[in-house]
């Protein structure tokens, strides 16, 4: 569970907290077990406790993904916290209050005989199931004040990613426009240095035949043949002209 968490929220902290609600969650428990006077039972106040750390895992998720939501749209941390607060009150509210209404009557050890209408309080058949109930609805009713109440506080001390996340990206910017001004800088540079005319040295210990080879191929290329067969009819016509 920590591992999907930690994927889930990029954030060992905020896993943290989600996970630590289960074990607080406990502390109600054993408040609700001593307030009705029941044993702790391995088997049914166990099962409770597994029962109840779903329901506190599922509000404490919603509840900081709310968060995250609202600190993606600009808001600054303390503002997110309280729209967050004000935003999941009710939906958290109306889980717990209609869970713990019905596991009320196992949690009294209530029996409905419907067929003869009676009503009876601690029949043998409810011994079973209070445990159970008792866990479940103690640990929700002290759990939902950690969610609305000591969750924000703790995100409010927790470190702010997204504050860090624009400082990096901030830092991004920043050595981007250095970049780009060097760029600039030596851009000119550059073009001084195109700009400058590129003088060919020829050189004088090249190789004979590669030089001959060089003359023969400009003195049989097309461009020279037709600069020849251009210069005889441009003389003629100049003749032409004279005459």
């Amino acid at each position: 569970m920590g591992l999907i968490l930690i994927t889930q929220f990029n954030s060992f902290y905020q896993a943290f907290l989600i996970l630590s609600a289960v074990l607080f969650s406990t502390v109600g428990v054993f408040l609700g077990l001593l307030v009705f006077q029941r044993p702790f039972g391995i088997v049914m106040s166990g099962i409770g406790v597994i029962a109840l750390a779903g329901i506190v895992v599922n509000n404490n998720i919603v509840l900081i993904d709310t968060y995250n939501q609202l600190r993606k749209t600009g808001l600054d941390k303390v503002t997110a916290i309280m729209h967050t607060g004000a935003q999941r009150l009710r939906p958290v509210m109306l889980t717990t209050i209609t869970t713990i209404l019905g596991l009320m009557p196992m949690v009294l050890e209530m029996n409905i005989d419907l067929i003869n209408r009676n009503v009876a309080f601690g029949a043998p058949s409810t011994q079973w199931w209070t445990q159970l109930a008792t866990a479940i609805a103690g640990g929700l009713a002290f759990a939902t004040l950690l969610t609305l109440i000591l969750t924000p506080c703790l995100l409010m001390l927790g470190r702010d990613k997204h504050l860090m996340s624009s400082k990096g990206t901030a830092e991004q910017g920043h050595s981007q426009q250095a970049r780009h001004a060097d760029g600039s800088i030596s851009a000119p540079q550059s073009a001084q240095n195109a700009a400058k005319p590129k003088r060919h040295t020829a050189s004088t210990h090249g190789d004979p035949s590669e030089i001959v080879q060089q003359g023969l191929s400009r003195a049989f290329s097309p461009a020279a043949a037709t600069a020849t067969t251009a210069t005889p009819q441009a003389g003629e016509h100049a003749d032409e002209s004279t005459k």
